[in-house]
């Protein structure tokens, strides 16, 4: 019979290294660290310290994350131009099914991409009335007005 392992209990050697294999396999998929986890079947604290013990692994998880997250950027990319297929009802009952693009995954891609280009712009402009012109001049000498350089 074999005896179960408490949660936070390092696997025996074997076992973990199999473990390991799963985590990096499924972390290069996903870059997802608690479904990792769960599919190698070690909690989080096991990971996070193999991380910090073995220079290896903790390599080969960065490689992983990597490639993770360079799949889900490609799905963000997918959804964003190809969209997802999303049901159309009527009456109820779903007659057909329609390809969505999302605009929103495009602008914020392109924002993160191209930021000198497609970043937000706020440009403020601001008009001194005469009286607030008076006031500056008052509390900061007669350098300031029209035609002033401030800064």
């Amino acid at each position: 019979m074999m005896k179960k392992r408490r949660r936070g209990q390092s696997p025996n050697k074997r076992t973990a290294e199999k473990a390991k294999a799963i985590f990096l396999e499924h972390l290069g998929r996903t870059a997802n660290v608690s479904q990792s986890c769960a599919l190698a079947k070690i909690g989080r604290t096991t990971a996070y310290g193999w991380r910090e013990d073995d220079p290896a692994f903790a390599t080969a998880w960065s490689i992983a994350e990597e490639r993770g997250t360079a799949s889900l950027e490609d799905e963000a990319i997918h959804r964003a131009k190809v969209g997802v297929s999303e049901p159309v009802y009527y009456k109820g009952e779903i007659v057909g099914y329609v390809r969505k693009p999302s605009d929103t995954l495009l602008i914020f891609m392109l924002k993160a991409r191209k930021p000198d280009v497609y970043k937000d712009r706020v440009d403020v402009h601001h008009t001194l009335t005469p009286e607030e012109i008076a006031f500056k001049k008052l509390v900061f000498g007669h350098g300031f007005g029209p035609g002033a350089t401030h800064g």
